[in-house]
């Protein structure tokens, strides 16, 4: 489970419109031994913090934000 919040400046996105702060949840899956996560773009995008909980309710807060060149 991925929960975000991040800073709503008025214009539209995955965090609606006004000024403010928001939050979304999306899914993901780790795809390597660093803990390296993908998942949608839209999920993070505008993100100013990540939180990442997994099946075991461990919980770990996100880091670096990448995306591919698609």
């Amino acid at each position: 489970d991925i929960q975000v919040t991040g800073s709503a400046s008025g214009g539209a996105g995955p965090f609606g419109d006004g000024q403010g702060s928001s939050s979304g949840e999306g899914t993901g899956f780790v795809i390597d031994r660093r803990g390296d996560i993908v998942t949608d773009a839209h999920v993070v995008d505008g993100a100013s913090a990540i939180r990442v909980t997994f099946a075991d309710e461990e919980v770990v807060e996100g880091g670096e934000v990448q995306r591919d060149g698609l």
